[in-house]
């Protein structure tokens, strides 16, 4: 015998505390109470346990899916996170009390008093068994707590804390000390029988069990056994098997539960346990001894077993676990047990110390699961005999569709709320028989000359990826030769499109090669591999098989994948590959509301506009089969009248399938008899409010903390709409944060969000459905609240997602006004972005970098200058001795010193050192007077002494926030400023006098415009508004609204009737300007719209996008004419010639290009900005184009040749604006360094160092004259 020691649970729940005894089994049969132990309270450990419970039910409900290539990965950080809490918590429980102590000291007592016979196990030590057992006087109200105190780790708990080199140490469930240990045969007395029942399909087998029967043919045969495989479908066939033959060894393999006392399935029926108790009882006495459960959560059925039945051992798993673990576990048992002859429990410990790398890997707790049973704490140690004597009936084995699953433990509901049917649930898939019929008949009629894609097009809500997997998929399967695989495009096309085809030609992967080979063969796809290369490995493998690819919602191209060039390629690899002639099928389902955009992409237009099947709205008798059949298939009807109610109800509600099944399904939940009822149906607030009541109730139970929390966590999973629906988002653990997960498993509790993995193994959550963001009140006011600032956080994730993409180039990082406002944004709201985070980080640093560079850039010009000058004197007097000429030197010194003398004039002037800068400015003029070549080193700061005066008129009173727009009015009096600080300023050309400051926009003002006759101010701002106001006045006439993001462009039509505006919602919009009116709404651009123009004769309207495109519309159809590409980013501003002719853009590619407006065709690609080009606009003569740009400088270039003329510097940041006054002799610039500039460009055509020296005279010869602060030998410089 082994050494038995037991400690016995009395009484007691974590709460209170548990009372114990340890006993042990002397000399005799019986057992000696040797202490008594008060364990302290613990009301922590059930909260970790369950907290680890819920992730592994998670896990394993996925992984057992019956949507096929559902992601299955869970963030195994968590995870472990959750053991380790768990673990440590019950430990330190246990070692407060000396548990581990106390059994130590008792081990080596019984050991040196040899009180009991030796027993040898497999390793020729001690064999020490641990048991736990529980009283069965125990209360009720400690049934749950003993339930959880059984499923803790203590035989991890007992290996760590008690083993010793002298024995070995084995933890046992056992029963009451009370039951007589059973004295059946050993194995020794004859070769082993088992049998072996696997509750299967009509003679089929899942490809699990179909594995582990090999297995066990395979290891046990060999070793003796007689094998006995039976496919059961019917409990009668079980009950024959058990009464009339003898086993030694019952295995089950199939879905088992502890409900009802212990479950197991066959077929699709559950069957009690209890059910066959008395076949059992019989099979015991006839001499079986071990039962193995290769099934899901068996603690219910091992009671039963060992302490009703008396089946000496009972093997199990403690939870819900994944096939592929089950099996894993069972067949290392096999070695252990057969094979290598362990006695059974150290088989089971050696097996899952074979597991072990798995708790590491992607399975925390797996050690935990497996648990062996005993009837008794004196049960004998069961061991192996080889004496062979086989009987092998083989049923036909074959692996059962691609959808196999095992059924959830949860009561069989015939609805599925706000989740899918899929295959499992067809027998309840109802109302949707003509289109199942129209799918069928798409792929069996499919024609030999339109590829094999089947594009279903349906509104949200309407029931399309149910139609597919409840209703198509079902009757193709019962063909026999298909094969099925699923995915959803998500952010990374290739990769979820590899992910699903992986399984069909390389089925046998190890968990590392199936994240590897989806990698691999995504990369290939997108580097341009042809996809039936693929495909002719699948029907390699899969011969005479058809194949239908299932793509579900396949929007997500759009709303996920931002990338233009990604997605065509994605299409263009799907379209080409699908051919007539192939076994292999595509079943595209999307939502009609991104027909539009599909359309757009010809190729893919020419598939939908050919072969499209559009699922329609339900009419009323489909509807009333949707309600009344699925409960009457379980038996359940509906009181009288309700039925007509529910669907007078759902037939008053848009996109009303989600809402509909959702209230059918708490109306199931609620009902107790087998009568669904008028009066419950009112109580989950009937069709129209059983949603939102539902939803509501869930956020009210939570505390006020979490409530916030939860706001943000639910903004995050919600894409606003921007000019479309709003729409769910997946978001990433990472950005909604690891301490705030928890929340969201406890919102996955409530079926609000679902959980899951994308392709990169990262764990992800979503809305349930998007009718809780249509319906449920609370959402629609966060989503509204902040659908400014998740308009905004999409777009730079957008930028974000190509800087990743690129290998982070720094060109791509944020600048200018983008900077700013994330600047803001993260002081303000940190905790929304933590994925933003390192971006804005970054792009701050580069903004810093980039200062720091020109600051010494300017330094060093500065040293040079004086190093050249000293270098040229010195070979002047070497030239001279020598003879030769020092011309050329003597110009160079005096050039090199002039261009110091300017830079040091310049440092003073930023200083405001007036006195010392003028005559050094003016040194520097005279030197190089007569060399108009160095015009452009030494001039800055001598214009900026000329525009100084104006320059800090307004400087006094500016923003702080920094300038976005300028423009001037038809007069050439007024000029008006638009600012980050939410105002717009309107000033005196002449004086610089601030007029009026208007307020009113509540975020950045981006834009504004002047109309004609210059009565009339238009703004555009960041809170998604248009603005009109009296220029006069400065008073608000008129706030236009419609555009759902940020409205960055506005422009007047030459005859002052039509205003345009351009937002971010990807829209432009046409409006009357008398009554600020919506006409039109123009879409076409993929992303935001940036700028707008209409060209002088009214007829043309421009636009630029983030879409890095240029469109050229028709005004008066609002009709697209011509979509120019060419630049590589973000087109930020386009104008138009005066004459119409020459379009002009300005992109984030640090490149302006000049366009013939007629044709199209790019005439000219100017280079030389550092950085993003931000404005462009043309002089009035058409001659002249003025540039600005982030890299804090103006460009002045010739219209005709594309020339750059003269580099403007001044400012100290990013140049956000620029326009030119109507006589064409003044530019004005808008930049963040918060100032607006005023330049004279009058003689911008011929200017030269001594027309400017000139003017600044002019300016400054009467205060060099009389300023006292000016030394006496400058102050007749502007004389000589």
């Amino acid at each position: 015998m082994a050494i038995n020691i037991v400690l016995r649970v009395l009484n007691g729940n974590f709460s209170d505390g548990f009372t114990t005894e340890i006993m042990t089994d002397g000399a005799t049969e019986t057992l000696s109470t040797i202490e008594k132990i008060k364990i302290r309270k613990n009301i922590n450990i059930p909260n970790f346990y369950r907290k680890w419970q819920r992730i592994l039910h998670s896990y394993t409900t996925r992984k057992i899916s019956d949507v096929p290539n559902q992601e299955t990965s869970i963030n195994t950080e968590e995870w472990k996170l959750a053991k380790a809490n768990i673990q440590d918590e019950y430990e330190q429980w246990l070692e407060t009390q000396n548990i581990s102590t106390l059994i130590k000291n008792l081990i080596k007592n019984l050991i040196d008093k040899n009180l009991i016979e030796r027993r040898i196990s497999s390793q020729n030590r001690e064999l020490v068994r641990i048991h736990l057992n529980f009283s069965d006087n125990l209360n009720e109200s400690s049934q749950q707590d003993n339930d959880i105190l059984r499923r803790l780790p203590w035989g991890h708990y007992f290996n760590t804390h008690i083993s010793n080199h002298n024995y070995d140490i084995t933890f046992i469930l056992s029963k009451d000390h009370t039951n007589k240990p059973t004295h059946a045969n050993l194995f020794t007395s004859k070769a082993p029988k088992i049998l072996a029942i696997f509750g299967g399909h009509q003679g089929e087998l899942a490809s699990s069990q179909s594995h582990e029967a090999n297995e066990l043919l395979k290891i046990c045969e060999p070793n003796g056994a007689t094998v006995i495989l039976k496919n059961v479908t019917e409990q009668r066939e079980f009950h024959q098997l058990l009464i009339n033959d003898s086993y030694d060894i019952l295995f089950y393999s199939g879905h088992s539960s502890s409900k009802d006392g212990g479950t197991i399935q066959f077929e699709q029926e559950n069957s009690i346990i209890r059910d066959f108790k008395s076949d059992l009882i019989q099979a015991t006495e006839k001499g079986l001894k071990i039962a193995l459960f290769n099934s899901c959560d068996g603690l219910k059925i091992a009671d039963f077993l060992t302490k009703e039945v008396g089946i000496p051992a009972v093997i199990v798993m403690k939870e819900p676990v994944p096939d592929e673990f089950a099996r894993e576990f069972f067949e290392r048992f096999l070695c252990r047990f057969v094979q290598e002859n362990n006695c059974l429990s150290i088989a089971v410990d050696l097996a899952k110390n074979d597991i072990a790398y798995r708790e590491n890997k992607d399975f925390p707790g797996a050690t935990w699961l497996p648990i062996i049973c005993y009837s008794n704490t004196q049960s004998e140690e069961f061991t192996w005999s080889k004496k062979r004597q086989v009987y092998i009936s083989r049923q036909n084995i074959k692996i059962h569709n691609y959808f196999y699953h095992r059924q959830n433990d949860k009561s069989q509901c015939p609805y599925q709320g706000l989740f899918h049917f899929g295959p499992q649930e067809a027998e309840f898939f109802f109302g949707r028989e003509i289109f199942i019929e129209d799918l069928y008949n798409a792929i069996q009629q499919n024609s030999t000359e339109q590829p094999n894609i089947i594009p279903l097009i349906g509104a949200s809500g309407s029931g399309k990826s149910s139609l597919v997997l409840a209703g198509l998929v079902p009757r193709l399967e019962k063909q026999g030769n298909w094969l099925f695989t699923y995915f959803r495009p998500g952010e990374d096309l290739f990769l979820a499109l590899s992910r699903a085809l992986v399984p069909l030609y390389a089925p046998e992967l190890n968990d590392t090669e199936k994240i590897v080979q989806p990698r691999n063969l995504a990369t290939n796809l997108e580097q341009e591999m042809p996809l039936s290369d693929v495909f002719t490995h699948i029907q390699q493998r899969n011969y005479n098989r058809r194949v239908l690819i299932i793509a579900d919602q396949f929007e997500e191209i759009y709303t996920l994948c931002r990338d233009d060039k990604t997605r065509h390629k994605f299409l263009d690899c799907l379209l080409k590959s699908f051919t007539p002639s192939s076994q292999i099928f595509l079943l595209i389902t999307m939502r009609a509301d991104f027909l539009s955009h599909a359309l757009s992409y010809r190729p893919f237009g020419d598939i939908l506009r050919k072969t499209d099947i559009k699922i329609l709205a339900m009419n009323e008798q489909e509807l009333t089969e949707v309600i009344t059949r699925p409960a009457e298939r379980l038996g359940v009807s509906f009181e009288g009248g309700l039925a007509a109610t529910i669907l007078s109800d759902v037939k008053q509600q848009t996109g009303n399938l989600p809402l509909l099944e959702f209230a059918l399904t708490k109306l199931w939940e609620s009902t107790q008899g087998v009568e669904l009822t008028h009066k419950i149906y009112e109580e989950i607030g009937k069709v129209e409010g059983a949603l939102s009541r539902y939803a509501d109730d869930q956020y009210n139970q939570l505390r006020p903390e979490e409530k916030e929390k939860v706001q943000r966590i639910f903004i995050q999973l919600v894409r606003p709409g921007e000019g479309a629906e709003d729409t769910r988002r997946i978001a990433m653990k990472a950005e909604i944060g690891e301490e705030n997960w928890s929340l969201v498993n406890k919102m996955a509790d409530t079926r609000l969000v679902v959980t899951s993995a994308n392709t990169s193994e990262q764990e992800t959550v979503e809305v349930a459905h998007e009718a809780l963001i249509r319906n449920w009140g609370e959402l629609r006011n966060w989503i509204d609240s902040n659908r400014e600032f998740r308009a905004w956080q999409e777009r730079l994730r957008v930028i974000r997602q190509q800087w990743e993409s690129t290998e982070r180039d720094t060109e791509l990082l944020l600048r200018g006004g983008m900077l700013v406002q994330a600047e803001e944004r993260l002081k303000e709201r940190p905790e929304d972005l933590i994925n933003e985070r390192k971006f804005i980080e970054e792009s701050i640093q580069e903004k810093n970098r980039i200062l720091q560079q020109e600051k010494a850039k300017q330094k060093r010009e500065m040293m040079t200058a004086w190093g050249i000058t000293a270098g040229s004197i010195v070979a002047v007097v070497v030239s001279v001795a020598l003879g030769v000429t020092a011309v050329h030197q003597k110009n160079q010194a005096e050039i090199n010193q002039a261009r110091y003398l300017d830079q040091e004039s310049w440092s003073l002037l930023a200083q405001d050192r007036w006195s010392e800068a003028l005559p050094i400015a003016i040194k520097a003029g005279v030197i190089v007077r007569d060399k108009p070549g160095e015009f452009l080193y030494i001039s800055s700061s001598l214009q900026r002494i000329l525009q100084s005066d104006f320059e800090y008129s307004l400087r006094s009173t500016t923003t702080e926030s920094g300038f976005t727009s300028v423009t001037i009015s038809p007069d050439g009096k007024t000029l008006v400023s638009a600012s980050l600080d939410k105002t717009i300023k309107i000033w005196d050309m002449a004086t610089g006098r601030e007029k009026h400051t208007l307020t009113g926009h509540q975020s950045s003002v981006n834009s504004v415009t002047i109309s004609p006759d210059g009565k009339t101010l238009v703004s555009a701002s960041y809170d998604n508004t248009i603005k009109i106001w009296d220029m006069a006045t400065g008073r608000e006439k008129h706030t236009l609204t419609g555009h759902q993001s940020s409205v960055n462009s506005v422009t007047i039509s030459p005859d002052g009737k039509t205003l345009v505006s351009a937002s971010l919602d990807n829209t432009i919009k046409i409006w009357d300007m008398a009554r600020g009116r919506e006409k039109h709404t123009l879409t076409g651009h993929l992303f935001g719209v940036n700028s707008v123009t209409i060209s002088p004769d009214g007829k043309t309207l421009v636009s630029a996008s983030l879409d890095n495109t240029i469109k050229i519309w028709d005004m008066a159809r609002g009709r697209e004419k011509h979509t120019l590409t060419g630049h590589q980013s973000s087109v930020n501003s386009v104008t138009i010639s005066p004459d119409g002719k020459t379009l002009v853009s300005a992109s984030s590619d640090k490149t302006i290009k000049i366009w013939d407006m007629a044709t199209g065709r790019e005439k000219h690609t100017l280079t030389g900005h550092q950085s993003s080009v931000n404005s462009v606009t043309i002089s009035p003569d058409g001659k002249t184009l003025v540039s600005a740009s982030y890299d804090n400088t103006i460009k002045i270039w010739d219209m005709a040749t594309g020339r750059e003329k003269h580099t403007v510097t001044g400012h100290q940041s990013s140049v956000n604006s620029v326009t030119i006054s109507p006589d064409g002799k003044t530019l004005v610039s808008a930049s963040y360094d918060n100032t607006i500039k005023i330049w004279d460009i009058s003689d911008i055509s011929d200017i030269n160092v001594n027309s400017l020296l000139q003017k600044v005279c002019n300016r400054v010869r009467n205060y060099l004259r009389h300023d006292n602060l000016v030394p006496v030998e400058d102050r007749y410089l502007c004389d000589q």
